[in-house]
């Protein structure tokens, strides 16, 4: 579905000269318009586009299907209580028409089938700002953003809706006689950058759930480095920009190895030949949980281990640590944007005939529990 959204404040005929634009330049014509404003602004949207039928007029007098536009098509701007607002003057009233927009956006553009063309040409300056604002960070591929420019001689006329393709003279008492056939009309795209494409879906719905300045915020700080991270091994995730991920206690238990070398481990043949990898993983893993079958892995038994009977311990192959390794980012990657993966991962680099496998941590991960997990340097291995 095509969608014409725009904001728009007294002067509602911002949509028909958007739509004349669109006409001329032979672009489709929306199925619907979603028109944004405020309660004062209302009624001059009803009685011109509806009352005087102006919208019905134009598409009359293009030969275009009639375009379906009904006063529920007018989304008033509301507070956290859902009642209207009159105006947007105050810093508070701006929170609220923010936040609005922000979400207005997020919704429509959740819907893959909709194509949504946003007009900034109407309302106050920071309602377009808003637009624009939300435009980029969810506006995709088929999505598209302009505004209109109206020759200076038929600018802020109050009786001009569009040029018409016949002569249609009015009275306006600053400028006098005006042929609304002689105006001209411009249509300009706006180039926007699209940042949904870089935010990963649960960030993504994470946002679109959030209000503006808490979507600021998260933003900034991922750009910045500067949003905390915290590892909670009680509740065995990891929290992120508002984002949760879940990992077993076998994940943890390698993260936790991991952050604890500066070098990382490297992953070879002296590896695999050694029990002390098995021997150090498994003593964090035995502060988490304590599954069978993870023991049984390494040919051992839980009691065993406790006891400090290695004799038939089996040494850790690199296809363990491939699969965790790779488990873990793809669970960072699916919730997070390229820019807090690329800030929060496992790297795998080659030597020679190794893998070094690191935890790059950018960020300020904190790591929380009830009963601290003992992780000490002399308890690991980092070859």
């Amino acid at each position: 579905m095509n969608l014409l959204v725009s904001v728009v404040g007294a002067s509602p005929q911002v949509v028909t000269e958007t739509l004349y634009g669109l006409y001329k330049q032979n672009l489709p014509m929306p199925d619907k318009l979603v028109l944004i404003t405020t309660s004062n602004c209302k009624q001059a949207i009803v009685d011109g586009l509806i009352n005087q039928g102006q919208l019905q007029q134009f598409c009359c007098d293009y030969g275009l299907a009639p375009i379906p536009f009904c006063e529920q098509d007018i989304l008033l701007i509301t507070n956290n209580n859902n009642q209207p607002l009159n105006d947007a003057k105050t810093i508070q009233c701006q929170t609220h028409m923010a936040n609005f927009i922000t979400k207005t956006l997020a919704e429509l553009t959740a819907h893959p089938d909709n194509v949504i063309h946003a007009s900034i040409a109407g309302g106050r300056k920071t309602m377009a700002f808003y637009l624009g604002y939300a435009m980029s960070l969810f506006g995709r591929k088929q999505d598209s953003l302009s505004h209109v420019y109206i020759n200076d001689e038929h600018e802020f006329v109050k009786d001009f809706w569009y040029p018409t393709p016949y002569s249609k003279v009015i009275n306006d008492p600053r400028k006098g006689q005006l042929d609304c056939n002689q105006a001209e009309v411009t249509l300009a795209f706006i180039p926007f950058v699209r940042m949904a494409d870089s935010i990963s879906p649960q960030l993504l719905t994470s946002i679109r759930d959030a209000s503006f300045s808490q979507t600021v915020e998260v933003i900034n700080k991922a750009h910045n480095q500067q949003i905390p991270a915290e590892l909670n091994l009680d509740k065995k995730r990891l929290e992120l920009a508002n984002q949760r991920v879940k990992f077993t206690p076998k994940e943890l238990a390698f993260l936790l190895w991991l952050n604890s070398t500066e070098q990382g481990l490297l992953v070879g043949n002296s590896f695999e030949q050694s029990i002390q990898p098995t021997v150090s993983f498994l003593h964090i893993y035995s502060q988490l949980a304590s599954d069978v079958r993870v023991f049984n892995g390494f040919n051992l038994e839980p009691e065993d281990f406790f006891e400090g009977d290695y004799s038939q311990i089996k040494p850790m192959e690199r296809s363990f640590i491939q699969v965790l390794a790779s488990n873990i980012n793809a669970k960072l990657n699916k919730t997070f944007d390229k820019t807090l993966y690329k800030q929060l991962h496992i790297a795998s680099t080659p030597e020679n005939y190794d893998t070094r496998y690191q935890l790059v941590s950018e960020l300020s991960l904190t790591i929380t529990a009830t009963n601290p997990i003992n992780v000490t340097a002399a308890d690991f291995i980092s070859l």
